[in-house]
């Protein structure tokens, strides 16, 4: 189940989420806890800006999908990374 689609944003322009409960995680949370915890007010449980995503972690979730029907072509098991630009083409380059 997809609660928000992937996004890069500001900490204020983090995807609202529904109800409460949640668990803040990973390093956004690490540089960016009070806007975060801001933006989710009365929503967080608990907050850990030095958790990593875990293989193990993923495989069990998704053992949990494919065991409900939701099962996917391999093929199109892809991975999906987010980020800023973080550097210039060559074309962008040469034309400084």
């Amino acid at each position: 189940m997809t609660v928000s689609e992937p996004c890069l944003c500001k900490p204020e322009d983090a995807p609202l989420v529904p109800g409460e409960g949640w668990y803040g995680a990973g390093s956004g949370f690490a540089a960016y806890g009070e806007k975060l915890g801001e933006r989710y007010t009365g929503q967080l449980q608990d907050v850990d800006g030095t958790v990593v995503p875990q293989a193990a972690a993923i495989a069990a979730l998704g053992a949990i999908q494919f065991a409900n029907g939701c099962g996917v072509d391999a093929a199109l098991a892809l991975p999906l990374y987010l980020r800023d630009k973080v550097a210039l083409k060559t074309s962008e380059r040469i034309a400084r």
